[in-house]
């Protein structure tokens, strides 16, 4: 349990102390695999083909934890900009809030919980969770990048006052994002076979669940979508191999930045 808030560590205190090793949970166990499997068998046709593409990349560990955490390493052509210490799993259900004089829920964070799996990370990551896990579709997609731009100019801000200066661009950030998005797509497709496993006509609040259903693989679909449009901004060594990523981009017709 912290006795101060994590923003107040100094670098020295976090940096290379925290790796994210839950990751290598994901790959070595095939996390993605079996549900996926159940996926397709559950609902025939409507996401076979973001299974059948982002199936092989959940086995590649290089690949998941380039997107999941790695992607700030990279200070070549795409990147280039420092790590931040990231929560690993920010949703909802782990953001609390004040409550106004009138009980009422107010605008005023008053704590962020749950920071088991804390690491060195990309300061996009939980963003891009945040934006695949719990944002409906229809709004994720008309306010993301309005949101990774209001964020990207609070960094400046920020950094501004205390006499730094921020060398990376918005367009660096952008690309950042969407490395971490796919791998939180691909998380979110597995929500349903571990959240609704039966849902069957015979239980009492069968509505409900398959209204809620229809609207997690609703929103499931579209983020899939996304990443594998956002799989031409991964570089072609993060360890699919050159002949595996070709494969990607050929069949869903997508052009690759730069293989290398």
């Amino acid at each position: 349990m912290f006795t101060r808030s994590p923003a107040f560590f100094s670098e020295e205190e976090w940096f290379s102390k925290y790796p994210a090793s839950m990751i290598d949970s994901f790959c070595n166990g095939d996390f993605f695999g079996p549900a996926f499997k159940v996926l397709k068998e559950k609902h025939p046709g409507k996401l076979d083909e973001a299974v059948d593409t982002l199936g092989p990349i959940g086995k590649c560990l290089k690949f998941v934890k380039y997107c999941w955490s790695e992607v700030y390493l990279d200070v070549g052509a795409y990147f280039g900009f420092p790590p931040v210490w990231g929560h690993g799993n920010l949703w909802t259900n782990i953001i609390l809030w004040k409550k106004n004089p009138h009980d009422s829920i107010s605008n005023d964070l008053a704590a962020i919980i749950d920071w088991h799996i804390i690491h060195d990370g990309c300061m996009t990551a939980d963003l891009a969770r945040f934006m695949a896990i719990c944002a409906d579709a229809e709004v994720r997609r008309e306010h993301e990048f309005k949101v990774l731009k209001f964020y990207y100019d609070e960094v400046v801000k920020n950094l501004e006052e205390k006499g730094k200066k921020v060398e990376f661009t918005m367009e660096q950030l952008t690309k950042a994002y969407k490395a971490n998005f796919i791998i939180q797509a691909m998380l979110n497709m597995v929500l349903d076979p571990f959240l609704y496993p039966n849902v069957s006509p015979e239980q009492p609040n069968y509505a409900v669940k398959k209204a809620e259903l229809e609207k997690l693989l609703l929103n499931a679909r579209f983020a899939a979508e996304d990443a594998i449009e956002y799989l031409k901004y991964i570089p072609g060594n993060i360890n699919l191999t050159e002949a595996d990523l070709r494969n990607i981009v050929q069949r869903n017709k997508l052009t690759v930045l730069k293989l290398r």
